[in-house]
């Protein structure tokens, strides 16, 4: 700059904690990064190119059909490095047919429990350790924002993209309690974990209902009674008699209900 002009213009410096107005471009020739970050008007007309490589997310996203690279990018800084946020259109895909519903009861002694039976582990040690190591940054005056998800959403993530391809593959369709109308203790976990397989079933094409979660867990999935009892994990019918799994229970009843729902929307179409 020096020698083009005598009154050179300071050089762009990168200050600012967030920048919206960035732009993605694709190298033209084989390098060792995968795209540029184009930042225009960081002073005096200057402008900056900032070289960025892909994430597997992003990799992933990519590579799903039809899925297209936006133009537009956010750039921001965290613990002290450049991150650039950029977003990825995905057309969705058209719903499947399905053969029947499957439901998901989200707790925590059981992270995800499905109406055929199936169960993940518990979340008691995950929040266990999470809750440990807040208050090990805390006395440590660390309030610095971890990279990433947390290992909970981590897991929870990890679910709900087994739930989708193992529907997708069978045909079927998932039903799931609205978390906006879930008790305050569990709206977390139930709702990641429902706007995660909204975003993944879109995308497979696989029908999702969201039911209400009132006495999903205290009516009985044999006589549809709900003079029930239950007891940390075991549910117990007075009317049948019916001992089993409580979330289990609650799974079958949202499967039920969701088929129901279903239905009804297909009727009225």
């Amino acid at each position: 700059a020096r020698k083009l002009c005598p009154y050179p213009a300071p050089l762009p410096r990168l200050n600012a904690e967030l920048i919206d107005a960035a732009e993605v471009q694709r190298p033209r020739s084989a390098s060792d990064f995968d795209f540029w970050i184009h930042i225009e008007g960081t002073g005096h007309g200057n402008q900056v190119y900032l070289p960025a490589k892909s994430h597997a997310a992003l990799n992933r996203a990519l590579a799903l059909p039809g899925a297209k690279l936006g133009d537009g990018a956010e750039v921001f800084r965290r613990d002290g490095q450049w991150y650039a946020r950029v977003t990825v259109h995905i057309p969705w895909a058209k719903p499947q047919p399905v053969k029947s519903f499957i439901g998901c009861d989200v707790g925590v002694r059981a992270a995800v429990s499905y109406s055929d039976g199936r169960q993940t582990k518990a979340l008691h040690r995950v929040i266990r350790t999470q809750r440990d190591q807040q208050a090990t940054r805390q006395r440590q005056l660390e309030n610095r924002r971890k990279h990433g998800l947390s290992y909970q959403c981590q897991v929870l993530a990890r679910e709900a993209r087994r739930l989708v391809t193992f529907t997708e593959s069978r045909c079927l369709g998932i039903a799931l309690e609205n978390p906006d109308r879930l008790i305050r203790w569990r709206q977390h976990a139930a709702r990641y974990f429902a706007k995660r397989v909204e975003l993944l079933a879109a995308i497979a094409g696989v029908p999702i209902v969201l039911v209400a979660p009132p006495y999903t867990s205290l009516t009985c999935s044999s006589c549809g009674s709900r003079e029930s009892f239950r007891h940390r994990m075991q549910f117990r019918c007075r009317a049948c008699g019916l001992t089993t799994n409580a979330d289990r229970n609650a799974a079958v009843n949202i499967a039920r209900e969701g088929a129901s729902v279903y239905i009804r929307a297909e009727q009225a179409v």
